[in-house]
């Protein structure tokens, strides 16, 4: 009876999503509406909101560490009580993917995971962080980052801790969160997966960059014999890009705007937002594609 108690309080826990509880008491967006929709702290850091993403990212991975330790504290010295330690973290993941609070509509399951690592064995923790930090040097792709310390973990446990329960619950966290990063696995193998490398501006379009800064300072007006403006270059995309795409490209570029990291944007906030407000909206961007497709064959391009 204890097992199955233990069990559910750490599957109740887990389900505390840090990202939407945080989001919701500063008035944030949902991050399930937004960027990648995940429920997660690398999410809710597209939102600009830089407080916010520490939060959840504190939040969750201390959830994950208080289920472990409690429940080792429980079970100490009772038989098999590693297993049911190794058990309650497993939970506490699933709790956090699969919340029970938010209509089983969670995040990913790293930072609960890294906290439920913490408790069983601190140097699998460490580990993981580093080879999260290392991964995202070389890559700037936290998605990369997160599935192959998440890969490494079951090895790590191994290492540290022999062919134990701790081993098999590791070995189960990591199968929960790489299978969650599926779309970003798709997304990696076709070289499409976002990343935080900044998009720089080509030589091409620097006519059209010196000229909207230019009306953006009001140093000069905007007049109807001007190229339209590239709203697809200002978010770095193509002319095919998806609407999920457009979206996760607007928030990822405002959030390093927010964090003065992208000094080398070359267009304006209020351009961004323009852009942004046309091609989410499907029948505004097919207004601009008809224009741009119009204007072109005016130029004889």
């Amino acid at each position: 009876m204890m097992l199955y108690s233990m069990l559910i309080i750490a599957y109740l826990l887990g389900s505390l999503s840090f990202a939407i509880i945080v989001s919701k008491c500063m008035k944030l967006e949902d991050p399930r509406s937004y960027g990648s929709q995940n429920a997660g702290a690398t999410n809710v850091m597209r939102s600009g909101n830089k407080k916010a993403a520490i939060f959840t990212l504190l939040g969750d991975l201390i959830k994950g560490l208080l289920v472990v330790v409690v429940a080792r504290f429980i079970t100490h010295g009772i038989d098999g009580g590693d297993a049911i330690v190794g058990l309650c973290g497993v939970m506490a993941v699933i709790g956090h993917i699969y919340p029970i609070f938010f209509k089983f509509k969670g995040g990913k399951g790293v930072a609960t995971a890294i906290g439920v690592m913490l408790g069983l064995n601190p140097y699998l923790a460490m580990l993981l962080v580093v080879t999260w930090i290392i991964v995202f040097k070389l890559s700037r792709v936290s998605s990369l980052s997160a599935i192959v310390a998440t890969l490494m973990s079951p090895l790590y446990a191994y290492i540290l801790m022999g062919n134990s329960s701790y081993f098999g619950a590791t070995t189960i966290v990591a199968f929960f969160v790489v299978y969650k990063h599926k779309d970003n696995i798709i997304r990696l193998i076709k070289g499409t997966e976002g990343s935080f490398k900044q998009k720089e501006s080509s030589a091409d379009h620097l006519d059209d960059v010196v000229h909207i800064a230019a009306v953006t300072e009001g140093i000069i007006e905007e007049t109807v014999n001007e190229d339209p403006i590239d709203y697809y270059h200002i978010l770095g995309l193509s002319k095919h890009a998806t609407a999920e795409e457009i979206k996760e490209a607007y928030h990822a570029i405002k959030s390093r705007l927010a964090e003065n990291v992208d000094g080398q944007f070359v267009y304006s906030a209020a351009q961004l937002e323009e852009a942004y407000a046309t091609l989410s909206d499907s029948l505004k961007r097919k207004a601009y594609d008809d224009n741009y497709i119009k204007f072109s064959e005016e130029q004889g391009d």
